[in-house]
């Protein structure tokens, strides 16, 4: 969940999207200042740690981010009172509001008897209301955090019980400051200090109110990270954006395994905004393009895969403004078939097994792909200069066991010291395949069958090539011995090919004709003291990321 109102920083959600798999044109990062040395007083009253227990029922949470224009109006408080009451295709109501309010509105007189009368209105609507602030500045500058809760203890003991806040819910989200948050174990050492400072202050003023944390779903690849958020706050909400069942199943899983385990609570974030490519907003992370009625059947299977989970205790919606105006049915879509200047990709049966040792005399055919012009770079074209800079051709095979890639890469300098989900900051390849056509042209859903993968070529010394997957995330961690894959450093590149058994994609079976959607990106990074990606290539022009319709169509052919 984004405050996109907020920051004009495009390249925040990219980074987000890292987490879940992302692979963008990243900036240069911040610099991480020293903490301030002073820290405001907090007003304190007698500590009063809630028990944290299952609810009777599963909770709606929602985000409200344009509060100001709520709680200036009536009857546009009506409205969402009464949207909460009835959201839209049978959901359940909503009964919590993580409602964003600055401290400068706190500290105002006008503000506080705006806001003191909007939630002794929404509160006698049954409706609870969670102060919702934060930044990524917020990781290691703490005095913000400090105002914060300061300003809201004295804005709830400055009015009666029914106006105050019932909780605070805080909004950090620190991978958004980019490559350093990766790279350097400061920030995230200063996060988790700052974190359990903030947790230390809430309870010296708590007097009733529970305070909740914001959490990338990638935060579960740091046990250490993952484990001190979740001990300081009293629940956390996973930002679980994707829009299938089973993704969002397999990447809360071990968050609520943790929370479990530590005494505390966890509820799945989803994500309703429109597409949007300068936001970074895909049709892979939110419900836009199925609409509410689908999304109700998929947060459906949601709610009785972990029904059993004590730590699991509800959904919450990002956001209002979105939610408000989702489509109840599915969106239409474009068939790559559409586009006139993209042939169909065709992957060739092969009769006998293609050896993986980086050999192109191996791969007879012509190539399936070839990408050197400039209508190919679909990121960083400012930085592409010609097709010795950075080009490719992708040879394709298939047969009953195995899917057969190699890929030729033109580039004058490589550079690849990352490993894993890291390896999307140096030279690499990606490999999108939608293996479920059928369903998603029909629009029902636009992540289900879906795979991004990474192939890093290694740097030909320590890093040796590897695979990774981003989506749907862990089958290299469960299947990844059954991949094979090779590198070689060649006179203008790189040449790395792969075997990777269709076992390794569920219960898919190749046939003769059947069609699917595939992608083939180059990703270049030629800076090699502070690496990021520099220019994207893609097999398709028209590529947006995580949307399987921008794809190519391919077919088997025998």
């Amino acid at each position: 969940m984004m405050r996109l109102h907020l920051f004009a920083l495009a390249f925040c959600l990219m980074l987000t999207l890292f987490w879940t798999g992302c692979s963008r044109v990243a900036k240069p990062p911040p610099s991480v200042p020293p903490v301030p040395a002073i820290e405001p007083p907090v007003e304190k009253v007698e500590a009063e740690k809630p028990a944290v227990s299952k609810p009777e029922r599963f909770n709606r949470a929602m985000w409200v981010w344009k509060s100001l224009e709520v709680i200036q109006s009536s009857e546009k408080a009506e409205r969402l009172f009464d949207f909460c009451e009835q959201p839209p295709s049978g959901a359940p109501p909503i009964d919590r509001l993580y409602f964003y309010v600055t401290v400068g509105l706190l500290r105002s007189s006008s503000g506080q008897e705006q806001l003191a009368e909007f939630i002794k209105a929404a509160h006698a609507r049954g409706l609870e209301i969670h102060l919702l602030g934060g930044s990524p500045e917020m990781s290691y500058q703490k005095i913000a955090g400090f105002n914060l809760i300061k300003n809201l203890n004295v804005y709830n003991q400055s009015v009666e019980p029914a106006s105050r806040f019932d909780g605070l819910h805080l909004d950090i989200e620190p991978h958004t400051l980019g490559i350093v948050w990766e790279q350097d174990d400061r920030l995230r050492n200063r996060f988790m200090e700052t974190i359990k400072l903030y947790y230390e202050k809430f309870n010296e003023v708590r007097n009733g109110m529970t305070m909740g944390l914001d959490i990338a779903f990638g935060y579960a690849e740091d046990l250490r990270l993952l484990t001190t958020l979740i001990d300081n706050s009293d629940y956390v909400t996973i930002m679980d954006y994707r829009d299938t069942s089973e993704a969002i199943i397999n990447f809360a899983e071990p968050i609520l395994k943790v929370s479990l385990e530590r005494g505390k609570t966890a509820e799945i974030g989803i994500e309703t905004q429109k597409p949007n490519d300068r936001y970074g907003v895909t049709p892979l992370i939110t419900f836009w393009d199925e609409g509410s009625r689908r999304m109700e059947v998929v947060l459906k299977e949601v709610e009785e895969h972990f029904k059993n989970q004590d730590a699991f205790v509800g959904i919450a919606v990002h956001d209002y403004k979105a939610y408000k105006t989702l489509p109840e049915g599915t969106s239409a879509f474009v068939d790559a078939r559409e586009y006139p200047t993209l042939p169909t990709v065709i992957v060739p049966y092969t009769e006998n097994p293609i050896p993986i040792k980086g050999n192109l005399s191996n791969w007879k055919n012509s190539p399936s792909i070839v990408m050197k012009d400039l209508r190919n770079v679909v990121a960083g074209k400012s930085t592409w200069t010609s097709k010795e800079d950075l080009s490719g051709k992708v040879w394709l095979a298939w047969d009953a066991n195995n899917f057969y890639m190699a890929v030729d890469v033109t580039d004058d300098q490589i550079v690849q010291p990352f490993k894993a989900s890291d390896m999307l900051n140096g030279d690499h390849i990606e490999l999108w395949l939608d293996l479920d056509y059928e369903k998603n042209k029909r629009g029902v859903t636009t992540s289900k069958g879906l795979f991004q993968l990474g192939i890093s070529p290694g740097n030909f010394a320590d890093n040796p090539p590897a695979l990774h997957d981003w989506i749907p995330g862990g089958l290299v961690k469960t299947k990844g011995s059954e991949v094979d894959i090779s590198a070689v450093k060649t006179a203008k590149g790189y040449f790395v090919e792969t075997r990777i058994p269709w076992t390794f994609f569920g219960d898919f079976k190749p046939a003769a004709q059947k069609p699917f959607r595939i992608n083939v990106d180059i990703s270049d990074t030629d800076n090699s003291v502070r690496p990021s990606q520099e220019t994207l290539m893609s097999s398709s022009p028209h590529r947006k990321f995580g949307n399987p319709n921008t794809f190519r169509y391919a077919e088997f052919r025998k």
